[in-house]
């Protein structure tokens, strides 16, 4: 009682949720209220926070200029997390001066389900030119997860864009494209960088309790070959400047696939790497608390241990080994 009630941002950098205070108090000061809030007919004496009604801070929006558009690559697959697909999307459209297309991946999604989503997706507030571009992928028992064949795929479905990658259960801030564009129109380049939170969720209240910058080593291409340092949704292509064609990949590999597509994209002097040391961090890599993912962003320190030392792990280290080698020999012949 006597309290206002306010909706949750979740991509606002500068909140996170007081897991320890009585009944989710809201922990920022009043003037950093959401403003979608409700209010009770007695005097207010303070404000709390509803994580089950999140909300997004729209990007600044500049009259008459749409901006560039900008396809997304995502990747869902029929163990998602809707509610999570759903505010990846809103964090898209919460963009400022840019138009975004999210291009989804969706693996074996029955129906209705698919349907459902379709439906889902043509209510949100697209840009004419950028209604959602969804390509549904069925496993076989000899391929059973398709995420590499997914990220490869949606990426040449985009066509010649500026193109991004966001995975359906993390965030970007509403000033992330608008950053990363600025810095390919000024360089020229075919890749520039932010950085990203290591973002801790309680998945079960949806609580964002920490934000750390763990992602924040690497400062050059040496250093991304010697160990990756760009999480998918930190990076944004001019594929204008890429020949997709010559892009390979695994269609059965399970874990650094991302890593594996983007060895073949980065290089020493067509990468804006002085990006790195702007160090302006643009998104959530989220990872959850209670979660039985099988991705890297595992926060079980157990279960990352099995993840890491499971055969299909072992083999996409493998492979990543071999396409350094054969990076290093490309470079060696050039310069002999």
């Amino acid at each position: 009682p006597h309290h206002g009630i306010c909706a949750s941002p979740l991509n606002d950098p500068a909140f996170v949720h007081d897991a320890g205070a009585p009944a989710g108090q809201l922990a920022v000061p009043y003037h950093r209220r959401t403003g979608m809030e409700l209010e009770p007919a007695d005097p207010v004496v303070g404000y709390k926070v509803c994580p089950e009604a999140p909300c997004f801070r729209m990007g600044k929006r500049h009259e008459g200029a749409a901006g560039d558009r900008v396809s997304t690559v995502i990747r869902y697959h029929e163990r998602g997390n809707r509610r999570l697909l759903v505010n990846a999307l809103l964090s898209l459209l919460a963009q400022a001066g840019c138009r975004v297309r999210p291009c989804i991946g969706v693996q074996d999604l029955p129906e209705p389900a698919a349907s459902d989503l379709l439906r889902a997706l043509e209510a949100l507030p697209w840009a004419e030119d950028c209604r959602p571009l969804v390509c549904f992928f069925h496993s076989t028992p000899e391929r059973p997860d398709l995420r590499s064949v997914m990220l490869n795929e949606m990426l040449r479905a985009a066509g010649p864009d500026y193109v991004g990658f966001l995975d359906y259960d993390d965030i970007l801030f509403p000033d992330a494209y608008a950053t990363l564009l600025a810095r390919l129109r000024m360089t020229g380049m075919n890749a520039t960088f932010g950085r990203v939170y290591s973002t801790t969720v309680d998945e079960t209240r949806g609580l964002i309790t920490r934000r750390d910058q763990i992602y924040d080593y690497g400062r050059s291409y040496e250093n991304f070959i010697a160990r990756n340092h760009a999480p998918v949704h930190s990076f944004l292509l001019d594929t204008r400047k890429l020949d997709l064609s010559k892009i390979e990949y695994f269609d059965d590999m399970k874990y650094m696939e991302d890593y594996y597509l983007s060895l073949q994209i980065f290089s020493p002097n067509q990468t804006d790497w002085q990006s790195l040391n702007l160090n302006k961090f643009i998104g959530d890599y989220n990872h959850f608390v209670g979660s039985s993912s099988d991705t890297l962003a595992v926060s079980d320190p157990e279960k990352r241990r099995d993840l890491l030392s499971s055969p299909e792990y072992r083999l996409s280290e493998v492979r990543i080994a071999e396409l350094k080698q054969r990076i290093a020999a490309k470079h060696l012949a050039r310069l002999t």
